[in-house]
């Protein structure tokens, strides 16, 4: 069946993009995010307020790093497991709202975009922009279509706060679906 087919498409696609993970080398965007994730949460925010990168990611890496000491395989699965959780969305979200055949493509493109399964790998913070954003315009459709349950309005917030604290990347998208969506309303 279609859903057997989606969850085989989901074990596969965790399996081949955590393949590439467990290797020791970093490149200097990652010797950076590895450095930070060492400091006290303070001196996070002390040193990263001088680069144009939000906070959370560093932070999040940061208990990661108390919880595990300096491990770059754990901060590797730490992206990894953000592309896994919107690969899994596909069968959980996704397949709900617009249909099995639409969250199937949903997760094996999330697998196996090629710049997702180099993402996947890195110790950096767009798996998890990507998922927060992923999320964020979920709820904000739910909104546009009539679905005006307050959870869908915190869950929508919730989501593209934490992504704009993530990367600018995720402030400017989570701006642009929030303008989309008060056209819409409008």
């Amino acid at each position: 069946t279609k859903k057997q087919i989606h969850l085989l498409i989901i074990g596969i696609g965790m399996i081949f993009t955590l393949l590439s993970l467990f290797h020791t080398n970093i490149w200097f965007d990652e010797s950076y995010s590895v450095s930070l994730a060492t400091h006290s949460f303070s001196e996070i925010w002390r040193i990263d307020s001088h680069d144009v990168h939000p906070v959370l990611y560093y932070q999040l890496l940061h208990c990661l790093y108390l919880m595990f000491g300096e491990n770059i395989q754990v901060y590797r699965l730490f992206s990894w497991a953000c592309l896994s959780m919107m690969g899994i969305f596909g069968y959980t979200g996704i397949r709900k709202d617009y249909g099995e055949d639409c969250g199937l493509w949903f997760s094996f493109f999330v697998f196996f975009f090629p710049v997702n399964v180099v993402y996947a790998g890195e110790i950096r913070m767009y798996m998890l922009v990507s998922l927060l954003i992923l999320l964020g315009t979920f709820y904000a459709i739910r909104i546009a279509k009539g679905q005006k349950n307050i959870w869908n309005h915190i869950r929508m917030v919730l989501f593209f706060v934490l992504a704009a604290y993530t990367h600018y990347y995720g402030l400017l998208a989570a701006a642009v679906v929030n303008l989309i969506l008060l056209v819409i309303l409008i």
